[in-house]
């Protein structure tokens, strides 16, 4: 669903273990920095068949304001995926990046650099995917949940 290089695929969602603390460690480094006291952070993370796509929300606590996301997606084949020691490193360097990010659009939260496209970015001559966006990923994920258990649900045809 948020795969960049599969629209339909659903992937394997990172524990909720890491995303809570991930999420955690980014509300932390940046309320500090930034006095955001009206926004947190939200993190979601999933594994594909070839990329992984870290997800980091900023959501503001006043619902008429739209969320800051910013997703990034790293090619990764099979040898990555089974090694567990350079899949945490492709985490690591992913939320890496998206602190470096963060920083920069959290400096001029009225001029955001929205893209629904995909942009290339290299870091340490690795390539990476990013885009920046609007979209509140819980709210996709309870959308998501709800269209599937309507499409399970027995329809009347009156």
């Amino acid at each position: 669903m948020f795969s960049r290089k599969s629209a339909n695929s659903s992937g394997a969602s990172f524990p909720e273990k890491w995303q809570d603390k991930t999420s955690l460690n980014f509300n932390e480094y940046f309320q500090g920095k930034y006095k955001l006291e009206n926004y947190f952070f939200q993190a979601f993370g999933y594994i594909y068949e070839s990329e992984i796509t870290i997800i980091l929300s900023l959501i503001p606590k006043e619902t008429s304001m739209s969320s800051i996301t910013l997703f990034i997606s790293k090619e990764v084949d099979s040898k990555l995926k089974n090694n567990p020691a350079k899949l945490e490193k492709i985490k690591d360097t992913i939320l890496d990046i998206q602190g470096i990010i963060f920083d920069e659009v959290l400096k001029d939260l009225e001029n955001v650099p929205y893209s629904h496209e995909w942009i290339d970015y290299t870091y340490k001559k690795e390539k990476y995917h990013y885009k920046l966006t609007r979209e509140n990923v819980e709210l996709t994920l309870k959308a998501e949940e709800w269209l599937a258990e309507d499409s399970k649900s027995p329809k009347n045809d009156l």
